[in-house]
């Protein structure tokens, strides 16, 4: 929770498309995300998907994701994303959220900031990639 605390003040800094597994190491309170908490977090809504739909998650814990969201910028689906995650599906195997968050990721032009390594293997993707 001190991470989540940390990340209460005035976001300031890059901008990141914020991965799910990123999300779940603050939640964690992993250190490994410490040094970009006063970075701006943007977040697919497949992201918010994947992080509200664990049918394991208490009422609480969705509570505090949701939270967590709010602190955060969404950035919404359109054509232009579509298209881009399908021919990045086209270019190579990969899964569908991560070829929707990769496409998200080219779009705005912002990078991405996680811990698989899938979406290094994308050209033209810009990574920060957590070694975890």
């Amino acid at each position: 929770m001190e991470l989540l605390i940390k990340m209460k003040k005035e976001m300031s800094g890059i901008n990141y498309l914020v991965d799910t597994n990123i999300f779940i190491f603050l939640l964690e309170e992993n250190s490994l995300v410490l040094p970009f908490v006063n970075d701006n977090w943007n977040f697919s809504f497949i992201t918010e998907l994947e992080l509200l739909g664990n049918n394991k998650n208490t009422k609480q814990h969705n509570k505090i994701i949701t939270q967590l969201l709010q602190l955060c910028n969404k950035l919404n689906h359109n054509d232009s994303i579509q298209k881009e995650a399908i021919r990045i599906m086209q270019q190579q195997r990969i899964k569908i959220p991560d070829a929707i968050i990769a496409a998200t990721s080219l779009h705005f032009n912002i990078p991405i900031l996680t811990a698989d390594e899938a979406f290094t293997k994308i050209k033209n993707l810009d990574v920060v990639f957590i070694e975890k």
